[in-house]
């Protein structure tokens, strides 16, 4: 189960604020996931290099699907390269509950501080 403040309220949250699971609404666990995953949100940003653009994918991929679920569009046109490419990505990821989106998307930022630093 997610952390209601997640799902619901992804704007208004601010790291290190009570969350759903703190205040004993659902399982604590979720927002523990929560946390890491924004936590990695952030130090993605911050990486000395740039990615490439295969690993920018795998990122906006499990990104996506951490936060939406599944693709619900249909995918860009033809003369659209960049948007055919981010779809491309997300689809991939597809049958992926939130949860392992999450956990897939912590490890892939783990292995680009690796690759290109932080």
């Amino acid at each position: 189960m997610q952390c209601d403040r997640f799902n619901h309220q992804r704007r208004l949250y601010k790291p290190g604020a009570p969350c759903a699971a703190r205040l004993n609404r659902i399982d604590p666990t979720a927002c523990r996931h929560e946390e890491a995953f924004l936590r990695a949100v952030e130090e993605a940003k911050v990486l000395k290099e740039r990615p490439s653009v295969a690993d920018l994918g795998v990122l906006y991929g499990l990104y996506k699907q951490a936060t939406e679920g599944n693709v619900g569009t249909e995918r860009p046109g033809i003369l659209d390269f960049v948007g055919r490419k981010k779809w491309d990505a997300w689809k991939s990821r597809e049958g992926l509950t939130k949860q392992e989106a999450m956990e897939s998307y912590i490890k892939a930022v783990e292995g680009f501080k690796e690759k290109y630093g932080i």
